[in-house]
């Protein structure tokens, strides 16, 4: 029966994906299965001669990590079209890597066509037992599920957290004088990013037209930023820590200047409009370590908060607010009479309302497991096509000792593009009834039941024949199938051809 069926084969191609499960763990790892290479900052090549690489840090596979980082940048992060270099304008990176880089790479072989898109999980196992869980989120990105959106601070018109700036070649979108670029804010254990260093010389003018800021800041506002000075810095005269104060020739109006004392180690938020001038002295001091401040009007309420506890405030008699053209500065101030800043700022943020408690409180947040104050979950991309994923998280320390322990462990589902073959096949209701079944033949010769008309057997077997009658492929069935003879049976027969 096999044989006559095969004839009457109906023959169609359909395409569809299917999906693997893998597990990994560190201790897995080998050059046949998961490559994995440390990379450092360089938007410059690095031309590794017998000279040159003396000193430089190298991979297991003897690749310098200046290299490897260069390399992933120019391939995945950045736009140029030019040398071949692949663009990923689609997927909407809305970060750059840090300074440093984990790169695990799946050879091909294991991650069949792709990486499936939300299907990628990764634990990272700190060196005091923090274990940080990441997945990505199907846009090509890396998210840190300890992190909590809930706790980010919606829509600031300005930020400068200075986490691409360690690179004296980076060209910010500000004008800065001799701002160079430290470690960021710190945990117990690590440091977040990068912050600026202000020598008292320094600053940072943030573009402008010279109208655009003008208009945010004539009713509420808010200003955080974190700073850190030391106690040996004793200028007399206060130093400018963030300001939009401008010297006219009729009135000295500004909407806010933040200066700090070296003498009382105190922060002072000065306010101006037409009818008064408000000068709010916090009552705690500080010195020596990050801290965070907010500096903001709220109504007729001028305050301050440090590490997000309320400090000082005080009432405005009458609530009309000015701004002028003047520009913001960081560090520093476009008036002559005020010292510059000497210490570190980082995370600033500028918001066009009041910010609440809890608010306040999320951007002060800082530990080894859950830095809310940087406002981002984000510590890396996954290229799905590529099977390579890229861990970068802001705590650069964090991602050496991982490397270093390769402590970790990670699973995803591949994704295999496969053709399948499908086969119709039709049985009329009045034809085949023989079966090729041994029990039922004498000396070669079928039995006397099932010579009859009325015999009807049981489908267990359907063979596929090419036009030469040569046996291509075999169907069993999970059950046998009885043979009908008042209807025609339609079997449907499927597999894969990879």
């Amino acid at each position: 029966m096999s044989e006559v069926l095969s004839s009457v084969a109906r023959l169609n191609t359909d395409k569809y994906t299917a999906h693997k499960n893998w597990n990994f763990t560190s201790s897995s790892f080998s050059d046949n299965n998961i490559s994995y290479l440390r990379g450092q900052y360089s938007n410059k090549p690095v031309v590794i001669s017998a000279s040159s690489a003396i000193g430089e840090t190298q991979n297991p596979d003897g690749s310098y990590i200046k290299n490897t980082y260069y390399n992933l940048n120019h391939l995945y992060y950045n736009t140029h079209d030019s040398f071949g270099y692949i663009k990923y304008p689609e997927k909407s990176f809305d970060r750059i890597l840090n300074n440093e880089c984990i790169v695990y790479s799946i050879p091909q072989s294991y991650i069949g066509n792709s990486i499936k898109k939300n299907s990628f999980n990764f634990t990272a196992i700190g060196p005091n037992g923090e274990v940080n869980t990441i997945r990505d989120n199907g846009n090509y990105e890396l998210i840190d599920t300890s992190i909590n959106t809930a706790s980010f601070v919606n829509s600031p018109i300005l930020y400068y957290g200075f986490n691409n700036e360690f690179n004296q070649s980076f060209k910010p979108d500000y004008i800065n004088n001799n701002v160079t670029f430290s470690t960021g804010i710190q945990s117990t254990n690590y440091s977040y990013g990068y912050s600026a260093y202000f020598n008292g010389t320094a600053s940072i003018q943030v573009a402008d037209n010279g109208t655009a800021w003008s208009e945010y800041f004539t009713n509420d506002f808010c200003i955080s930023f974190w700073m850190n000075i030391s106690s040996s810095i004793t200028s007399v005269e206060p130093l400018t820590l963030i300001s939009k104060k401008w010297n006219g020739t009729l009135l000295e109006t500004y909407p806010f200047h933040i200066t700090y004392d070296t003498v009382g180690r105190t922060i002072t938020f000065n306010y101006a409009n037409s009818y008064q001038v408000k000068n709010i002295e916090s009552a705690n001091t500080v010195s020596d370590g990050w801290y965070h401040i907010v500096c903001q009007k709220s109504g007729s309420q001028l305050q301050v908060y440090i590490n997000s506890a309320a400090d000082s405030s005080d009432t405005l008699s009458n609530n009309i607010s000015i701004s002028n053209n003047s520009q913001i500065y960081i560090g520093a101030t476009n008036s002559n009479n005020l010292n510059g800043f000497i210490g570190l700022i980082d995370e600033v943020r500028f918001f066009n309302r009041a910010l609440t408690m809890t608010e306040i409180s999320y951007l002060s947040i800082i530990t080894d497991t859950e830095y809310f104050a940087m406002q981002t979950n984000k510590v890396g991309n996954i290229f799905y096509e590529d099977g390579l994923f890229v861990y970068s998280p802001l705590q650069n320390e964090y991602v050496s000792l991982i490397y270093n322990a390769q402590n970790s462990y990670f699973s995803y589902k591949s994704s295999l593009d496969l053709v399948q073959q499908k086969c119709s096949i039709n049985i009329p209701m009045d034809r085949f009834n023989i079966s090729t079944n041994q029990t039922l033949y004498e000396n070669g010769t079928l039995k006397s039941f099932a010579t009859g008309s009325e015999f009807t057997p049981y489908i267990t077997t359907v063979g596929l024949y090419d036009s030469q009658y040569n046996l291509i492929a075999i169907a069993k069935l999970g059950t046998p199938l009885a043979k009908r003879n008042d209807i025609d049976l339609n079997i449907e027969v499927k597999f894969d051809i990879s």
